[in-house]
């Protein structure tokens, strides 16, 4: 299901209001697969829940000439109408295309001057891939993570990086390599798309040695609690570390399982690659599992002493997963992104992190992680942006946009214009300037090393602002006064302009005057 096939409200109880009174609940009816009906509940009529009839939702573009009215009553039939389209959120025509291009790139960067709602639009595009109607569900959405970069930001903060932990025996502390937002983000992506895949033995196995040997582990800690657990002759496990199980604990240096090792094992039990027994584990399954054979093997009996796997599968549905990096160009990317340079073009392929993160070192960004970066064009502070990272990434221009069509009076078209005319020749508010065959032709206010499209002053300044009803957040209250937005928003950042060389001293009086 994509936006745009199908109306939907949000799964819930929507009443539809008629003389102040409820006339009837709509609900989505669950025992449909595709979602395309929901029911009409006249308790009023009925006495009871029972269903009056199913309503059909059509697509957007012929709801309004569809029949349902008939069924329910015109005045009833346009404020389910009303409510439905105040709950959903449809991209725009240029958001669509921007989703196929990064359906096909992977990752995108939008980029523009300031106020020309990157941010805003990286998000109805997120909603659209990910089959959302409501930018209030991308933060409740296992799928959908947003960032911000700034210029501190590192490998350690994005990918993967060595913290301290406090020591399980509460003496000092010991560092442990970790994944974060990315290195986390992309391991779930990984897992679904590999469950989501036809050929997942291998991944049915990996899975149920994970779940398992976490189970397992955790009865080991409870029991050493209470009393060692014997390996072979006096030698006990008689710890349970944070990626190891001690034994030999009267040893002048006590020794360990490795956990890392015991799972491959595990599953070279499970594969026929390995066979418990008395001997000798090979060395190229795990070196000091060889040299340890004695021990790993008595564990290896207890675990499948507790555990068998039968067959187990684990499968899902296919899921896009999308990240926002905004600000993205004010990070040295290739500082950032490290090895994943590589990994961004060549998706599904293992690279080698600096860091080992339990039992690897590798890392893998997946087919269905998405990556939307936002750029300001018009920042002079950020990093640069170096071309192995242009070519990985597409550009996308986001520019200001006349939007009196849309907002009528709540937006200053006059205003906009005349803050245009300092970046473009004879600006005609007529004119779509983002359309591609539309030449930008620079105005006399403005300087020779910069591009009008790089700096222009975005669409989002000039829009009506009312105070917030508290109670219902559609609800328009007093207007905000707009000559704040000019005085403290406006003009100051047109006057930086100045300062920065972007815009001519010859543009202060039309600055001055607005």
């Amino acid at each position: 299901m994509n936006v745009g096939d199908i109306i939907i409200v949000k799964k819930g109880r929507y009443e539809l209001l008629g003389y102040g009174e409820v006339i009837s609940d709509y609900y989505f009816d669950e025992e449909k697969d595709d979602y395309k009906h929901c029911r009409k509940v006249d308790w009023k009529a009925t006495g009871n829940w029972g269903v009056g009839h199913t309503l059909v939702m059509k697509t957007l573009t012929d709801i309004t000439t569809y029949n349902s009215e008939k069924l329910i009553g015109k005045k009833y039939y346009e404020e389910l109408l009303s409510i439905i389209k105040g709950n959903l959120i449809l991209p725009s025509a240029n958001e669509s295309k921007i989703s196929k291009i990064l359906q096909y790139k992977k990752q995108i960067i939008l980029q523009g001057p300031p106020g020309t709602g990157k941010t805003r639009s990286a998000k109805n595009i997120a909603l659209e891939m990910l089959g959302l109607y409501d930018v209030n569900e991308l933060g409740d959405s296992e799928q959908f993570k947003l960032i911000q970069f700034h210029p501190s930001y590192t490998y350690e903060d994005f990918v993967r990086g060595i913290i301290a932990k406090p020591n399980p025996d509460g003496e000092g502390i010991f560092f442990e390599a970790e994944n974060k937002t990315l290195g986390l983000f992309a391991k779930e992506a990984l897992k679904n798309y590999q469950l989501s895949s036809e050929k997942i033995s291998s991944t049915n196995i990996d899975i149920w040695v994970n779940d398992n040997f976490e189970d397992f582990k955790n009865e080991i800690e409870k029991d050493v609690e209470e009393s060692e657990i014997n390996l072979s002759g006096n030698i006990n496990l008689f710890k349970v570390e944070v990626d190891n199980f001690r034994y030999g604990k009267d040893w002048a240096s006590p020794s360990r399982i490795n956990f890392s090792d015991f799972k491959i094992l595990i599953k070279a039990v499970l594969e026929s690659q390995l066979v418990i027994s008395l001997q000798k584990i090979p060395k190229e399954l795990s070196v000091h599992a060889h040299y340890r054979y004695t021990y790993y093997n008595a564990l290896l009996k207890k675990f499948f002493d507790n555990y068998s796997y039968n067959g187990e599968t684990y499968s899902e549905t296919r899921k896009n997963y999308v990240l926002i990096i905004d600000e993205i160009n004010r990070a040295n990317l290739s500082s950032v992104l490290g090895e994943l340079i590589y990994a961004l073009e060549y998706r599904g392929e293992n690279v080698e992190s600096m860091y080992k993160v339990g039992d690897s070192n590798k890392l893998t960004l997946p087919p269905n992680l998405y990556i939307i970066g936002t750029m300001n064009t018009a920042d002079r502070s950020v990093g640069h942006i170096d071309y192995a990272i242009r070519r990985r990434f597409a550009f996308v221009d986001v520019l200001p946009k006349n939007l009196e069509s849309e907002l009528k009076d709540d937006f200053k078209v006059d205003l906009f214009a005349k803050v245009a005319s300092l970046f473009i020749e004879n600006y005609d508010v007529a004119i779509d300037y983002s359309d591609e065959n539309v030449v930008m032709k620079k105005s006399e206010y403005m300087t020779g090393d910069f591009d009008p499209k790089d700096v222009w002053l975005g669409h989002s300044y000039f829009i009506q602002h009312y105070e917030k009803n508290e109670i219902d957040e559609n609800v328009k209250e007093k207007p905000v006064d707009f000559s704040f937005r000019i005085r403290y928003e406006i003009k100051p950042i047109l006057e930086e302009y100045i300062k920065d060389g972007i815009l001519k001293e010859s543009a202060r009086s039309v600055i001055n005057s607005l």
